[in-house]
């Protein structure tokens, strides 16, 4: 905590802004109750994969009142074996593929797209490579790039200074640099057909920091620092320059949410802008922060790198900022001090990273710091060195047992990952090895509920009642499965024993018939002879 306060300080940032607390409303959006009946032997899993954090609290014996006031809170395991304990998320990031590009051992990679079950890749010497993904739907087997490439050192001339950045819209993908851009469709690249390439020009730049697409709009904006901010519309698959936004400011990125329209400055911090009919409107709001680096927009979050100064001893850091649209107030709510040397902030899917030269973090946001104590945090670093981009695999999620799976492609100068990120819910465990009787509740804390859409400081509260009766197995298992076996031998047996007897029975009963049939026949001769001998 004073670490932090001392960063506040270098920051800029009055120790009031970081201490205040904001006004919070709980939103109980949901009860349920459920009655669990389990042996010994057995395990009970109850998952929760839209909470953040659960609390456990318990009553000896079996109560049907829905009132939490009632119950005691216990530790997570404090009931180990014993009743229900309760396991927090963790998210793991695992390397499961790597494959070298063909660098020729003197061009890097630069950027990365992924469209379905492709990726295109950028090569400083203006050559675009695609990788051919082998995904059988729980695995991504094999990358393997082609050797066919796209050439459009013809429409811009080569300079390795410089950075070309990738962008999909709808069904092109453009390449933008300062002196122009060219875009092809990248579904006419397939069955050894190479598409053809469109250039565009663009108004000149000195630099170009950022390029980002606002898919709703169909607006692409050019940050080109102390230039400003190039917005271009994206008509009749061609780029027409709309208007440049200016002012006394060096851009260095930029986000969208529907009509907003967010800048950070280098120096000044994250100013907010507004569509209004065709053009961007400075609304005259701003976050304060000194020396930022790169941002990400995450719903009612901002997740930045920051730097406290451009002397020798700066320190480099992540913060995350909650911001309120309703009423337009924010809060700067957690501090990232990694060992790791930090240099971007991405995101990828439903997830956040920060980025440093070799270790990199995942981060779970939008989780205002008051409802949860200070070392709420997950245990997910990862090692890439050298990581420029890292981007999702769409259609490759799925879920088993208690994971969710999630796949993405990780971008080096020389080599190209295959990631799968486990992201293990929250869940409830419950279990005895003797025989109980109890009562739980569980509250699940979230930001889930349709009132949290809209803002950070509404914690949803879910409420779950367990009545769990658990009942000793008369024999163990080995025993058990004896035993069971014994039944159905004993079974088989009186069934074949039921089948010889109705066989024994069905001969017996013609076996009578027959002697009754022969005994009725001697007497019907005996009658003849006494007839005839009297005649």
């Amino acid at each position: 905590m004073i670490s932090q306060l001392i960063l506040s300080v270098l920051l800029g940032i009055t120790f009031c802004n970081w201490t205040r607390t904001p006004q919070i409303t709980i939103d109980k959006f949901n009860q349920t109750d459920q009655k669990i009946s389990i042996s010994t032997e057995d395990f009970k899993h109850l998952k929760y994969p839209n909470a953040f954090d659960l609390e456990l609290y318990y009553y000896e014996g079996l109560i049907d009142k829905k009132d939490i006031t009632k119950y005691q809170k216990i530790n997570d395991t404090q009931l180990y074996q014993q009743g229900c304990s309760y396991f927090e998320r963790k998210i793991k990031v695992e390397d499961q593929l790597q494959i070298q590009l063909p660098d020729e051992s003197k061009f890097n990679f630069t950027d990365m797209v992924v469209v379905g079950q492709q990726a295109y890749l950028i090569r400083s010497d203006n050559k675009i490579f695609k990788v051919q993904l082998d995904f059988n739907g729980y695995e991504l087997k094999k990358m393997s790039v082609q050797s066919q490439h796209l050439d459009y050192s013809e429409q811009i001339a080569i300079d390795q200074k410089k950075k070309s950045h990738f962008v999909v819209a709808n069904d092109q993908i453009f390449v933008v640099t300062e002196k122009g851009a060219i875009s092809f469709q990248y579904q006419g690249w397939q069955n050894g057909n190479l598409p053809p390439i469109q250039f565009h020009k663009l108004e000149e730049v000195s630099n170009i920091n950022y390029v980002h697409y606002d898919e709703k709009y169909q607006r692409l904006f050019i940050v080109a620092g102390k230039q400003g901010v190039l917005v271009y519309k994206i008509q009749e698959k061609n780029l027409n320059h709309a208007y440049t936004i200016t002012g006394n400011l060096n851009i260095i990125k930029v986000q969208t949410k529907n009509d907003q329209l967010f800048l950070l400055d280098d120096k000044i911090g994250i100013h907010f802008f507004t569509l209004n009919e065709n053009e961007y409107t400075d609304n005259e709001f701003k976050i304060p922060l000194e020396n930022p680096i790169s941002f990400v927009y995450n719903k009612n979050s901002f997740l930045v790198i920051a730097q406290t100064g451009q002397s020798q001893d700066k320190i480099i850091f992540g913060i995350e900022i909650l911001f309120n649209f309703k009423n337009q107030d924010f809060y700067y709510n957690k501090f990232y001090l990694e060992d790791m040397q930090l240099k971007e902030v991405q995101n990828c899917g439903n997830f956040q990273f920060l980025i440093g030269y070799d270790v990199h973090k995942v981060i779970q946001t939008n989780v205002y710091r008051g409802f949860v104590d200070e070392n709420f945090d997950y245990d997910t670093d990862f090692m890439i060195p050298l990581l420029q981009k890292i981007e999702e695999i769409e259609g490759t999620d799925y879920e088993k047992a208690d994971t969710q799976y999630h796949y993405s492609l990780a971008l080096t100068p020389h080599y190209l990952y295959g990631l799968i990120i486990k992201d293990k819910n929250p869940e409830i465990v419950c279990s005895s090895i003797k025989q109980i009787e109890q009562s739980y509740a569980i509250l699940i804390n979230s930001t889930q509920c349709e009132k949290a859409e809209i803002d950070p400081f509404i914690v949803c509260h879910e409420e779950h009642f367990i009545n769990l009766v658990v009942n000793e197995v008369l024999l163990d298992s080995q025993s058990q499965w004896y035993a069971e076996v014994f039944l159905i031998v004993v079974f088989a047996i009186f069934i074949l024993l039921l089948i010889c007897g109705y066989r024994m029975c069905s001969k017996w009963r013609v076996i009578m018939q027959k002697m009754e049939e022969q005994l009725k026949k001697q007497e019907n001769k005996k009658k003849q002879y006494a007839n005839l001998q009297m005649a």
